[in-house]
């Protein structure tokens, strides 16, 4: 997590070096503070000016302050848990830690935790879900970077885990129920008793008649190949039709694959950035490598050199993933391939290979 720690006095700077150090954090402090004290960057002008440029650019901020100055200056940017960076206020003896923004999907809390263990202080967490010990959705999602979807269903589902109500987990995916199934109540199908349901999978999902979440491990390579010039607009309905045909999510795509010669081809960069994702291109030498294990094109192996460019990338970025599906037509192949042995980063909790 990217964090900027900000002081206002001497006192503050002390605790805020503490805490900078130990989490490699930009220091700020105000200006008449800061003459002396040369590895802390002056606040430039108003700090709530300040404060909405930090909100653009870290996804933590440690306030060294009084509740009240944290919260005056961070009051005008406010736009949702689902952007808001996690704001975190200590005192200035470094006695108390309080998470006070975007704990759960900001990961304020988790900060909290960590810069109370830093200071030997006392994290003051306040979301009735960890007070109560209850596994919320999204600090799984958080954990392992699902994308989650159906956000609006969020707090009657999180109502009805406070209240005791059956809950329940349903997956399709072997390396979730491994992953989750000490956590969670967690089954294959959903239960006639469940009055609440999350999904983890990367299928499409009919809405149930009860509160629901999706969790989307994001399992799913793409690989594209594309005729030079399709225009951006073709490309994403063709996927998006491939997709449904499928019976598979766009949100479950963590990555599209294509060849280094596709790189610059606008209508693939449409498709990247409307997916939010990023890409990986491998050469024709690598490409070459593995595509004697699928079907190939004449037309492309004369252009490129090799035969075939959609599935052996998707192949490749998946790890030697297995495919889900395959659609060729009107200038575009896309191969769909889901990543195998999969296990978690404990560096980063993403999903990654063994």
């Amino acid at each position: 997590m990217r964090t900027a720690v900000i002081a206002f006095t001497k006192k503050g700077i002390k605790v805020a070096r503490a805490i900078k150090n130990r989490l490699g954090s930009t220091g700020y402090a105000g200006e008449k503070v800061v003459e002396t004290e040369r590895d802390f960057q002056p606040i430039p002008g108003n700090i709530r000016e300040f404060a909405g440029w930090a909100f653009q650019n870290y996804e933590g901020l440690i306030f060294i302050s009084a509740v009240g100055i944290a919260v005056r200056s961070i009051a005008p940017h406010l736009r949702d848990k689902w952007s808001d960076p996690a704001i975190v206020v200590v005192d200035e003896r470094g006695t108390f830690v309080i998470s006070l923004l975007s704990g759960h999907w900001g990961g304020g809390n988790r900060l909290a935790q960590e810069v109370a263990g830093i200071l030997g202080a006392t994290p003051v967490i306040t979301t009735a879900s960890d007070l109560f010990g209850v596994e919320t959705p999204e600090s799984i999602a958080q954990e392992y970077h699902f994308a989650l979807e159906a956000r609006e269903n969020l707090p009657r589902i999180i109502s009805l885990l406070l209240e005791g109500a059956p809950v329940w987990y349903v997956t399709d995916d072997a390396v979730v129920w491994n992953l989750l199934s000490e956590r969670v109540n967690l089954c294959w199908q959903m239960p006639k008793d469940a009055q609440g349901v999350i999904f983890v999978t990367d299928r499409m999902v009919e809405p149930p008649p009860i509160p629901f979440l999706i969790l989307r491990p994001r399992n799913l390579v793409l690989g594209v190949g594309l005729r030079k010039g399709i225009s951006g607009e073709a490309l994403q309905v063709l996927v998006k039709d491939f997709f449904r045909t499928q019976g598979m999510a766009l949100l479950g795509v963590r990555e599209v694959a294509s060849v280094e010669q596709k790189r610059g081809e606008p209508a693939l960069k449409e498709l990247v950035q409307s997916l939010s994702i990023t890409t990986h291109f491998f050469t024709v030498e690598e490409l070459q490598k593995v595509a004697h294990l699928f079907p190939s094109s004449p037309l492309v192996q004369r252009a490129l050199g090799v035969g075939s460019v959609a599935r052996p990338s998707a192949f490749l970025a998946s790890g030697g993933g297995l495919e889900v599906g395959y659609f060729k037509g009107q200038g575009v192949a896309l191969a769909l391939f889901r990543r195998v042995n999969k296990d978690v980063d404990q560096s980063g909790g993403n999903w990654a290979r063994e």
